[in-house]
């Protein structure tokens, strides 16, 4: 059975503009190759852990992200405004 405290659950929507610029500089691409087959995903996947765990401690270090489990929730669909109710 896996730790749930050493799981990352992602909102897709999540992110700093400074949290993106640090996990493409630790990932080594462009967050826009998240989710694409033919792109590598490890060092994305660690980089995000390695934001993440920096927001609640400031030595939470690589080591530590890439023993991370994560999870990724897509953000919540907004209905179209021309949508009708009744």
């Amino acid at each position: 059975m896996a730790d749930k405290d050493n799981v990352l659950r992602i909102k897709a929507d999540d992110f700093t503009i400074g949290e993106i610029e640090m996990i493409e500089e630790v990932g080594g691409q462009p967050i826009g190759w998240m989710g694409k087959e033919d792109k590598p995903q490890g060092k994305m996947m660690v980089a995000i852990a390695f934001v993440m765990g920096r927001r609640t401690n400031p030595d939470y270090s690589l080591e530590q992200a890439r023993q991370m489990r994560i999870e990724v929730e897509e953000p919540e669909e907004v209905p179209d405004k021309g949508e009708s109710n009744s």
